[in-house]
């Protein structure tokens, strides 16, 4: 089996962190108690820092953004009316910073406020 690995090479555009582990990481004492509850099933919770914008920005120091390239997600431009119920959490922290985005993916990497 070892024999039959073969590693690919995935090219995507960069993550620019998100809403979620920010606002966790800023605001640690109001959401400590769901961190800890995400440690209780065996969830790498290391993951949360990760996946902030700070973080990505020093990922992304190396691969640098090509200019004729936006980084943007359709699958969820739409109204937020149009949005499920369950993405509408996600949907207003992207348009609190974004606006003009479709609320899902971070467009621009920017510090954030």
């Amino acid at each position: 089996m070892v024999g039959a690995l073969v590693p690919g090479v995935t090219v995507c555009t960069p993550h620019h962190g998100s809403p979620h582990p920010d606002r966790c990481l800023k605001n640690p004492a109001r959401h400590l108690g769901g961190l800890k509850l995400m440690d209780l099933p065996g969830l790498d919770v290391r993951a949360v820092s990760d996946l902030a914008a700070e973080s990505q920005a020093r990922c992304n120091e190396c691969v640098p953004d090509h200019p004729k390239v936006t980084c943007d997600s359709i699958s969820a431009a739409r109204p937020w009316h149009h949005v499920p119920l369950f993405l509408l959490h996600s949907h207003k922290l992207i348009y609190d910073r974004e606006k003009d985005n479709d609320r899902l993916v971070f467009r621009r990497q920017r510090p954030l406020a």
